[in-house]
């Protein structure tokens, strides 16, 4: 599996060609735009934007639409995290929505990162979306108990055991 976030965009996408040309998984982290995203955004599997990303991206500010316009380009799976409110995917048709885990928040820091490698992580189990959707929130969310980018990281017993009792931050469509 390869990650890219397309900060560097013309090393990502040829590093996105070359995995595509082994038939390696690419996935993106997406929060930067420049003159190669489209580009990169095609030849990537899974991508996983900050909240504005869709829009920005497309110039829709539905984001649902704004997740179909992703996936029409390329990725099999379009999300996006929606921090508090939790994360939204659409795959093959369908959208998936996974509400964040409820924790007293301490430092929001490298979330979005922590987000990212869970999802991965989950990948690597072989879990359906919605499960890969559930962990990463959770794993995110357990982040955020501490100061710092790395503190308050779970163990993934640690992880797999408060997803079966944490709460969950229901929200108002």
């Amino acid at each position: 599996m390869v990650l890219v976030d397309g900060y560097n965009a013309a090393a990502h996408v040829q590093a996105a060609r070359w995995a595509k040309e082994e038939g390696v998984l690419v996935v993106m982290d997406a929060e930067h735009i420049s003159e190669k995203t489209a580009e990169l955004v095609s030849l990537v599997d899974v991508l996983i934007g900050e909240r504005h990303f869709p829009e920005r991206f497309t110039g829709s500010d539905d984001l649902k639409v704004a997740l179909k316009a992703i996936a029409s380009r390329g990725p099999h799976v379009a999300g996006v995290t929606l921090g508090k409110e939790g994360a939204l995917a659409y795959c093959e048709g369908e959208f998936y929505y996974s509400p964040a885990y409820q924790v007293s928040c301490c430092d929001t820091t490298g979330a979005g990162d922590v987000f990212h490698a869970a999802f991965i992580r989950a990948l690597f189990e072989n879990w359906s979306l919605m499960h890969c959707l559930d962990f990463s929130n959770e794993v995110a969310a357990l982040k955020c108990r501490d100061l710092g980018g790395r503190a308050g990281l779970p163990s993934f017993s640690e992880a797999m055991a408060f997803m079966e009792k944490g709460k969950r931050r229901i929200v108002k469509s």
